[in-house]
């Protein structure tokens, strides 16, 4: 269920952006409010795993998802050798916190869905 929990994720992320697009009424002010393409590229591509051949093949999800704890990996090492990338980490530290909860909470949705229609195909069965 995790890839599709991280599907969920992206499908969310997708929303924000379409807000912010909505927001700026232009196109062009959308992508000057982007700060990192590359990673928002990223993010999107979790999309793909709703699916179910890609869905099914977790490791592909872990992979995806090693890019984002890189950084976060290289910001401690930055941290280390510069006093002036503290506030940086400390920044991070909260993004991936919320990030935990946000992920815990989608994980959640997607098993209490999966539970629901399992228990309708089962009810149906009998």
């Amino acid at each position: 269920m995790l890839p599709y929990s991280y599907a969920l994720i992206g499908t969310l992320y997708i929303g924000l952006l379409m807000k912010n697009l909505y927001e700026s009424h232009m196109v062009g002010n959308l992508f000057t409010n982007i700060y990192n393409p590359f990673l928002t590229a990223w993010a999107l591509l979790s999309i793909l795993f709703w699916i179910p051949a890609i869905g099914k093949k977790q490791i592909l999800s872990l992979l995806h998802n090693l890019v984002f704890f890189f950084l976060l990996v290289k910001d401690v090492i930055m941290q280390i050798f510069s006093s002036e990338y503290n506030e940086i980490l400390k920044n991070d530290m909260k993004i991936y916190t919320m990030s935990l909860l946000l992920n815990l909470g989608s994980f959640i949705v997607v098993l209490l869905f999966s539970f629901v229609i399992w228990q309708n195909k089962k009810s149906k069965s009998y």
